[in-house]
């Protein structure tokens, strides 16, 4: 079977694949719909590795202040939530809590940018024997 994708969706898969190979991006061969392939980048959760990979010089203005904007409260979002996530480590240590990070709390260390893994919460694997202790932790007391 043959499948068929438009040039956005075929520039997509190139972006894609030069963020995660951390290559140079060249320019589009030709008119591309960039609204589309944000769209396209929203739609497979990938924005963020959109904004970090593409180089400001072959974008459109408006997509260019568009992923600027992203890439700047990303990357307050990314501070707050490492700072986050080292008090709590240092919490978890201290109560003498094992732990360990898991999924993309450890997978963001793969990417050329950290930013480029789009991230919501950390997951974390704990000690079962010292539950009690975490839950206090967790609620302030």
């Amino acid at each position: 079977m043959s499948v068929y994708f438009d040039r956005e969706t075929e520039y997509f898969f190139y972006i894609v694949k030069s963020a995660i190979n951390n290559t140079k991006i060249a320019p589009p061969a030709d008119t591309i719909d960039w609204d589309r392939i944000i769209k396209i980048s929203e739609k497979q959760d990938v924005f963020g590795l959109l904004a970090g990979a593409v180089p400001n010089e072959i974008l459109p203005d408006k997509t260019k202040t568009e992923l600027n904007n992203y890439e700047k409260s990303q990357i307050v979002h990314m501070i707050s939530m490492n700072n986050e996530l080292a008090k709590i480590e240092k919490e978890l240590e201290a109560l003498g809590i094992r732990f360990m990070l898991l999924k993309g709390a450890r997978i963001r260390e793969f990417y050329p940018k950290q930013m480029m893994r789009q991230m919501s919460d950390f997951d974390i694997m704990y000690d079962i024997e010292n539950k009690d202790k975490l839950i206090q932790m967790m609620n302030g007391n």
